[in-house]
């Protein structure tokens, strides 16, 4: 029974709550694994027909969610936020298929960096002539590939600060 209240399923959002990770976040893909998770972390588990979970992970990518942390951490011996402070995030909840065009352009901007990267680093290869690895000092960009489209969500939901459109927060 212990085991059982602890598996998480696909789709199961994962929040650290506790010590450097905090805030950090894991969406379970099915492995075909039993697994289960942690004291540490906090679950969330979605109604699949009102909220995409993959949504709701790219918004904590955003510096929107990544600001709400760095507000509300507990410093103690080790920071941390607890389940009730995760339960008062606001996070805007349009339609689901905005839900879904949300992720599917994440999903395509992160496929991009992915080839982009593998790009860079064939061509660092190619040009360390002598074998040995170079230190690599890239630009890391300000906006995360999730900021551009949430501002977009944000956009549709608000007007002046003030919801334009009745959509639930979760």
């Amino acid at each position: 029974k212990f085991e059982e209240d602890y598996l998480i399923e696909e789709g199961d959002l994962l929040f650290a709550r506790s010590g450097a990770t905090v805030g950090k976040t894991y969406i379970h893909h099915n492995n075909n694994n039993k697994s289960i998770y942690a004291g540490y972390m906090i679950r969330f588990r979605f109604l699949k027909d009102e909220c995409n979970p993959l949504y709701v992970y790219y918004i904590t990518k955003t510096n929107y969610y990544l600001n709400w942390i760095a507000s509300k951490q507990t410093q103690v011996a080790q920071p941390n936020i607890n389940a009730k402070q995760y339960g008062n995030f606001k996070i805007p909840v349009p339609p689901l298929n905005l839900q879904n065009e949300f992720v599917k352009k994440v999903d395509k901007i992160l496929e991009l960096i992915k080839i982009s990267r593998n790009r860079r680093d064939l061509n660092f290869k190619a040009y360390s002539y002598d074998g040995y690895p170079r230190e690599r000092n890239y630009l890391k960009p300000l906006d995360t590939p999730a900021d551009d489209e949430f501002k977009k969500i944000q956009a549709f939901i608000y007007e002046n600060g003030k919801p334009k459109n009745k959509f639930s927060l979760c």
